[in-house]
């Protein structure tokens, strides 16, 4: 990763080490004190002094944006990145690596990761987020297993408590928080339901229009009252009757003790950090970041493919004179508590009510049991002014994006990613997911740098040492390998070689369908499928490399190629209903609906394009196609394997394929109609 920066970075650096230096070795003693010395007189009297000094070198500095462009370097690249925050990293590492593009980033900030940056505290070693806690969690496989690529991660389930009155009660509400608040005794989940059912405030669906209709239906008077309302307008500047339902619909309630924050079944932190984490998704040589650079500045000096703006997209349109959307940012109030072991019992409380100036004191120390005889907390001041964190949904601010979205969409050479570019609440996992798909939809239209050959391997307990001279003969610009019984998996660590440990399930079927339903993977052109302990030949693979496409080419022997050995092969008969309306569904346009016979594939060995897989899922749909992987991983049943092999050929083909009535298919396995949804 090639790190640029603009003229006002090293002067950025300094500029923190020395309002650090004067708030921690001036401000912060005399308000941890609350008295001044004689000497701390002095310090305070001498802190204005700096500081007026550091200003003026600001303003010094910041006067020099408007030099001549060549101080910032060459403004070029394949791609060019607005912003260096996460939906910033996962665009330009797919660029790079995927399409081989060269993508330049710029951001305005002195650092990478956007709001995500974490830090080591100079005081007490304790690494910290600049910009508010960041837990990782995802329901979304392909999100996980991508990231994982950049980090180790360390398992961590988030616990946050609420402060209210002289108690710590855990938020989501669950039975002890009822419990302890209230004196309810409850037990039970069925007495949880019960309790929230008497104080529920019912809305017929069509009246549910904003945030206090959902906490009174969620919670009723009491909860909402006591924890939503208040916590809500100090978060917000505006009470939920003034937001939309998504704020409080966001928040979880618990019918049992369970007190984890999120439910989801990867969570997660980034063990070397999330910084560490970026660097890794900016390290490829394609990509150059120059930090302290304003995209505004340079724009028209910069000469770039095609631009992705994570900005906020009415700051993209200021110049139209349109009003600004509105959006809620923070503030950080930073206490060291020095020979303190935990200030708080969790690592995130809330403070609801507002006796308290703060909506929630983050103690970081928590966070993977960091070490330190010291601690430090921030308490967080929510803001209408700072920097953009989180767009406002109303109905005002939904009405005026969809006024920006118009103009978005006539920017032939701009797409608009992230948060503040879609004016929408994104978790982490969400802005991951979506720059993939972002991805995925403009790398289809751009082939012309898609991949020749990947090379997609299903493992078990099979010594993989053939990859390496396969890669070399086939040209292979990528390698996937599967990985299900965890076995070592030694071909190499090279960039382009790619492993995911998966259940052993549902045999080699159940690994394809799992690759082709990522959605961060764009397809080569050609795409080869072998299990690892293959049995077909390097030179049949190199033959079908060079044949001349029929949308999908099995590797068996051409000599037995012959459609009466369906099922015989694994002792599996199924019967002409079943086959028959499989057939009806893909015959060729204008055929006969008959059956023929239909002509099977041997060990799920086979060689597709991009294209083929395309319209594999285009034709039985990605949801369907979901469902036959997840119930092959559910019944895990041999036989279920077996059938989805024999049938690669009529998947792929459509039904155009040469076919032979077998007079002898027998009923058999009923359950595959039901299992496998074909029908």
């Amino acid at each position: 990763m090639r790190f640029r920066k603009g003229p006002l970075s090293k002067f950025r650096v300094h500029e923190q080490k020395i309002f650090a230096f004067l708030f921690n070795s001036g401000t912060n003693f005399v308000w941890y004190t609350g008295r001044t010395s004689g000497t701390m007189r002095g310090c305070v009297l001498v802190a204005p002094i700096l500081a007026v000094l550091a200003l003026l070198a600001v303003h010094h500095h910041t006067h020099s944006i408007s030099q001549p462009q060549e101080q910032f370097g060459e403004l070029k690249g394949d791609i060019c990145i607005v912003g260096a925050g996460l939906s910033a990293a996962v665009l330009a590492e797919r660029h790079a690596r995927v399409l081989k593009h060269s993508v330049l980033v710029l951001e305005k900030r002195n650092h990478i990761g956007g709001n995500c940056y974490d830090y080591t505290d100079h005081e007490t070693g304790i690494r910290v987020n600049k910009y508010g806690a960041h837990l990782f969690h995802t329901k979304y496989k392909h999100v996980w297993d991508y990231l994982q690529q950049f980090s180790q991660w360390t398992p961590w389930e988030h616990r946050v408590l609420a402060r209210v009155g002289a108690h710590h009660v855990p938020v989501p509400v669950n039975i002890e928080t009822v419990n302890t608040l209230f004196a309810a005794n409850l037990s039970t989940s069925a007495e949880m339901q019960a309790w929230l059912a008497r104080r529920q405030v019912h809305f017929a669906p069509i009246n549910v229009t904003n945030s206090e209709h959902v906490g009174l239906q969620r919670v009723g008077r009491m909860l909402y009252d006591l924890i939503f309302k208040p916590y809500t307008y100090k978060q917000w500047g505006k009470y939920p009757h003034e937001l939309g339902p998504s704020v409080l619909a966001r928040i979880p309630v618990r019918f049992d003790r369970d007190d984890r924050y999120f439910s989801d079944p990867y969570q997660a932190l980034p063990t070397g950090g999330y910084t560490a984490m970026f660097e890794k998704m900016f390290a490829s040589p394609r990509i150059t970041v120059k930090l302290g650079v304003d995209y505004f500045d340079v724009k028209s000096n910069m000469d770039c493919g095609h631009v992705y703006f994570t900005g906020p997209i009415d700051a993209y349109f200021a110049q139209t004179g349109m009003p600004k959307l509105e959006y809620r940012s923070l503030d950080f109030e930073r206490v060291v508590y020095r020979n303190t072991g935990f200030y708080q019992p969790a690592s995130v409380v809330n403070a609801p009510g507002f006796e308290y100036n703060y909506t929630r004191a983050v103690e970081y120390k928590h966070f993977l049991n960091q070490s330190s005889p010291h601690t430090v907390v921030f308490f967080e001041h929510s803001n209408d002014h700072g920097e953009p964190y989180y767009p406002v949904p109303n109905t005002r601010n939904q009405q005026l994006f969809q006024r920006y979205k118009k103009l978005a969409a006539r920017e032939t050479d701009v797409t608009f990613v992230g948060r503040l570019a879609n004016y929408k609440y994104f978790n982490m996992d969400e802005t991951v997911k979506n720059a993939l798909e972002i991805f995925a939809q403009w790398s289809a239209s751009s082939d012309d740098h898609r991949d020749q050959v990947h090379l997609v391997i299903s493992q078990c307990q099979e010594q993989l040492t053939w990859v390496s001279s396969w890669t070399k003969a086939l040209s292979v610009d990528r390698v996937f390998v599967y990985s299900k019984c965890n076995a070592p998996v030694a071909v190499g660590t090279r960039e382009n070689v790619h492993v995911v440990r998966l259940p052993n399930t549902g045999r080699e079927g159940h690994s394809w369908l799992y690759h082709m339903l990522r959605e961060d993977v764009v397809f080569a052109k050609q795409n080869v499928f072998v299990q690892g302990g293959h049995e077909v030949s390097l030179q049949r693979v190199q033959e079908a490399l060079h044949e001349k496409h029929r949308r999908f080419i099995d590797f068996r022997d051409k000599n037995i190629w012959q459609s009466d050995c369906l099922f015989a092969t694994c002792g599996l008969d199924l019967n002409t209903a079943l086959l028959q309306p499989m057939y009806n569904r893909w015959k060729p346009s204008g055929e006969t609906a008959s059956l023929h016979g239909i002509r099977c594939t041997f060990r799920g060995e086979f060689l597709v394009t991009n294209n083929d897989i395309d319209r594999l899922i285009r034709r039985h749909g990605r949801a369907e196609l979901m469902q036959i992987k997840e119930d092959l991983g559910r019944y895990n049943d041999p036989i279920l394997g077996h059938v989805l092999e024999r049938l690669w050929g009529v998947l792929f083909s459509g039904g155009e394929q040469t076919y032979y009535d077998p007079q002898n298919l027998k009923p058999k396995f009923q359950r595959v109609r039901e299992y496998l949804r074909f029908m």
